[in-house]
């Protein structure tokens, strides 16, 4: 299971099967709802459902709900509790002073 904190206060909760890649259960607004894995040639997670029109895509930085009948956001900036931690960025070594 994993709990995403999106912007707007929107919760998102993605349950995983390890047996069964191939589609996952996300609650969102109180609903639970499969979803079907899609093959995507960027190496994205995008999970579909076709009836509701749900589509939940997945990348390293963060995830996104979208209403795929309606074209619009449901919700964005979703991270879960590894994508949320401040990330360090190394600087460049500074330059000696003459």
């Amino acid at each position: 299971m994993a709990e995403y904190s999106c912007e707007l206060n929107n919760k998102v909760t993605i349950y995983r099967n390890l047996m069964d890649d191939s589609h996952i259960a996300l609650r969102w607004k109180n609903h639970l709802r499969r979803m079907d894995k899609v093959g995507t040639t960027t190496g994205a997670q995008r999970y579909e459902n076709a009836k509701l029109g749900l589509v939940w895509i997945g990348i390293p930085s963060k995830g996104i709900l979208l209403d795929s009948k309606q074209s619009r956001q449901l919700a964005n900036e979703c991270k879960d509790a590894e994508q949320a931690k401040p990330r360090v960025v190394a600087s460049a070594p500074a330059e000696p002073k003459s």
